[in-house]
């Protein structure tokens, strides 16, 4: 971050400009929970992704990796593989397919694997929701940065057949944080249920 912030001063003829802010340590999960082969997200049933970043100072880069179909299926741990959502006001929706939907069991439940130190990217800040069926409402299971599980508990569902992913960074801080214009904002790997349905 430190050299991010110097070649930002030099970029800038600005040796005054502090650059981007010095990110802590982000404690991120050391174990995460485990997806079953059948619990990754199957389908993007609807998609507001960044198409392409406007720097707030002038130009811009197009998104390389705004294919939300990008996060379907099991994480391939590389950023040409996630799609990198956008900003702020930016999502994309996944659906389990019938009978793989994410249950409510101990611990968490729905897994987002986002590029983090432990696949060569930097975490960034996205917000999470989920619905129990196609035509229900979203409810915030909550934020995270990183590869994360969310836990149904508490937010009235009982599964989830919908999750929706979204962006939390902003302009300024893809321009000034750890991301890339080019991969802007949270870029997501895979989705998945990690409690599913009992085969009968």
């Amino acid at each position: 971050h430190e050299l991010r912030r110097l070649l930002l001063g030099a970029l800038t003829l600005d040796p005054g400009d502090p650059g981007p802010p010095v990110l802590p340590d982000l404690p991120l999960p050391g174990v995460l929970p485990a997806v079953p082969e059948a619990g990754w997200a199957d389908a993007v049933v609807e998609d507001e992704v960044l198409e392409f970043y406007e720097d707030p100072f002038g130009g811009g880069a197009p998104n390389v990796v705004s294919d939300p179909t990008l996060a379907l299926g099991p994480p391939d741990g590389t950023s040409a593989g996630a799609v990198a959502v956008g900003i702020i006001g930016n999502y994309f929706t996944i659906e389990f397919a019938d009978g793989e939907e994410a249950l409510d069991g101990p611990g968490e439940d729905v897994l987002v694997v986002e590029s983090d130190p432990r696949t060569g990217g930097a975490p960034e800040p996205y917000r999470v929701w989920a619905a129990d069926a196609a035509d229900a409402p979203f409810v915030p299971l909550g934020d995270g940065y990183g590869a994360m599980g969310f836990d149904l508990a508490g937010s009235g569902l009982d599964r989830a057949r919908r999750v929706r992913v979204g962006g939390l960074s902003t302009a300024l801080d893809i321009n000034r944080g750890p991301g890339s214009p080019l991969y802007p904002g949270a870029e997501i790997d895979a989705v998945g249920a990690v409690h599913l349905p009992a085969v009968d």
